[in-house]
């Protein structure tokens, strides 16, 4: 009798064990997992694929855990773990409180479940399953007494799963350099830390237009690195540091970044000269009155560093001029200039000067014939002939359309009126 009450209890507590496992079903609506949208399948003989990231349901891994749920056409859903809250979590895989660990190197351990499949194991002494830390990609085999190992990685054909939201890491070298070094170009490595199964396209962008950059560097598959170019021609930038971001992109990674920044440290006491103010259209002088008289030997270097390009007169004398550019709709208003003066075998002196462009809206009301920023001797007479007169009137035979004297006053008024 006693034997009969035992039995009974086995029996019912298997019942309990399996029924509530049948119970378990995955959540209706779309899947948040982590694993990533592409690399997601493992494969079984028996079983065939299993995917980790499927509409519903879906593989979460934790740092400690996985849970979540899994998709197998032929064996249907398989189920990571007993906890679905997220967060810190080691299961003690007992009746309770089971599911697949992750020991925090990528090495894991424990038992998934699948109704038609049974318990899968993930440390099988023969076919240890692991998570890559750097990259997120799993590999290895698990075991399930039913339909055999289950393989995460394989390279032809190719299938894998892995985290989506592992952090692409990459180190540039060097990581900084200055301008002033004499070099109009330096040559940067980047270099992917972890998996170089892929093509990993790293896209470049500079916070200045004068750093010039790729737009983007491709690491091929099989290779740690690869190098580009930054061109900073030396004196091209002003003084200060700037920053060139590589980020790297990867289907099914989360993107990482890492700077490299460009100093330009040259300044040897350059000198800031106070600012000038010019109208579009006007001729203007860089004013050298502030700098000091260059000696016989001095070699004079002028150059614009900034600002709608101008044509200097002569970019080899203290005070050249230009002709004030139309700024249009979009024109950068302010122009920045450096004269450099060298003492042939000795130091040199820079200076800078700071041109504001200023919009002009309207002519002098003298100057209408032609608007050319000028008072003509002609458009002076003719303003004081009509002055002295008293008045004008409409006349289309006239030198500008107008007449001196009173008469018909239907058409616009002068443009000096």
């Amino acid at each position: 009798m006693k034997s009969i009450i035992t039995r009974t209890i086995k029996f019912v507590l298997l019942c309990q064990l399996v029924f509530g496992l049948s119970a378990l079903q995955p959540p209706a609506t779309a899947s948040e997992s982590n694993i990533s949208n592409t690399s997601k399948y493992a494969w079984s003989e028996n079983a065939g694929w299993m995917n980790f990231h499927p509409l519903y349901g879906g593989v979460n891994v934790y740092d400690d855990h996985l849970e979540g749920y899994a998709w197998a056409e032929n064996i249907g859903w398989i189920k990571l773990g007993s906890h679905t809250e997220g967060g810190t979590h080691v299961y003690d895989n007992t009746t309770m409180d089971w599911g697949v660990n992750s020991d925090g190197s990528g090495n894991l351990s424990g038992y998934a479940w699948s109704e038609m499949a049974g318990w899968i194991r993930f440390d099988h002494r023969d076919g240890q399953v692991t998570i890559d830390p750097d990259t997120g990609s799993f590999d290895g085999y698990a075991w399930s007494e039913n339909v055999g190992w289950i393989h995460f990685k394989n390279s032809d054909p190719a299938y894998n799963v892995a985290r989506k939201d592992i952090l692409l890491s990459l180190i540039a070298d060097p990581d900084e350099f200055s301008e002033a070094a004499g070099s109009e170009a330096s040559t940067v490595t980047v270099t992917r830390i972890g998996s170089t199964d892929t093509d990993l396209a790293v896209t470049l962008d500079s916070d200045n237009a004068k750093v010039s950059v790729p737009d983007i560097v491709v690491i091929p598959a099989g290779r740690a690195s690869a190098d580009f170019t930054i061109d900073a021609a030396d004196d091209d930038i002003f003084e200060g540091t700037h920053i060139v971001t590589l980020t790297a992109s990867a289907s099914g990674f989360a993107d990482g970044t890492v700077t490299v920044s460009v100093t330009d440290d040259d300044d040897q006491g350059t000198v800031v000269i106070p600012m000038q103010y010019a109208f579009e259209g006007s001729t203007v002088t860089l004013d050298g009155s502030e700098f000091p008289v260059p000696g016989p030997d001095d070699v004079i270097i002028w150059r614009q560093t900034d600002g709608t390009e101008v044509t200097l007169s002569d970019s080899a004398v203290i005070n050249p001029t230009f002709t004030a550019p139309d700024l249009g709709s979009d024109g950068d208003p302010t122009l920045i200039f450096e004269l450099t003066i060298k003492d042939i075998g000795g130091p040199e002196d820079k200076y800078r000067v700071a041109v504001i462009i200023e919009r002009t809206e309207k002519y002098h009301s003298a100057d209408y014939n032609p608007h050319d920023y000028r008072i003509s001797l002609s458009e002076l007479l003719r303003v004081i002939q009509l002055y002295t007169r008293n008045g004008y009137h409409c006349d289309p035979r006239g030198e500008d359309g107008y007449g001196v004297g009173y008469g018909d006053q239907s058409c616009q008024p002068h443009d000096s009126d």
